[in-house]
């Protein structure tokens, strides 16, 4: 039995989740293309409300329309909705919330 030796298992697993995977791929990527736009659409939801649900330089409110912009990459790189939950949780500060209109004219007063 492959189970008693940890390296027959594990060697025993890596063939089993390649066969798998193969015969399944057809049903597994769907769904996790799935699971991960609502997973990020959760995150840009949480984010959006824990920094204030509004646009700080015209008030835009739709969520649709705002972003969620990092302040500090270092500490939370973009894209932020990628970012695991309690890396957001705990470096929320260094996020900003902006709108699509107002990040393109700070994009074009910064061209000038």
């Amino acid at each position: 039995m492959p189970y008693s030796d940890p390296k027959k298992k594990k060697a025993y697993m890596d063939s089993y989740n390649k066969k798998y995977y193969s015969n399944n791929s057809i049903n597994i990527k769907p769904r996790s293309r799935v699971n991960k736009k609502q997973l990020r659409k959760d995150k840009h939801d949480w984010l959006v409300n824990a920094l204030g649900s509004a646009c700080p330089f015209c008030g835009q409110r739709t969520w649709q329309h705002l972003r969620v912009r990092s302040n500090d990459h270092t500490l939370l790189p973009m894209p932020v909705e990628d970012q695991s939950w309690d890396k957001i949780r705990t470096n929320t500060t260094h996020a900003r919330l902006i709108c699509n209109v107002c990040e393109l004219d700070l994009k074009r007063k910064s061209l000038r």
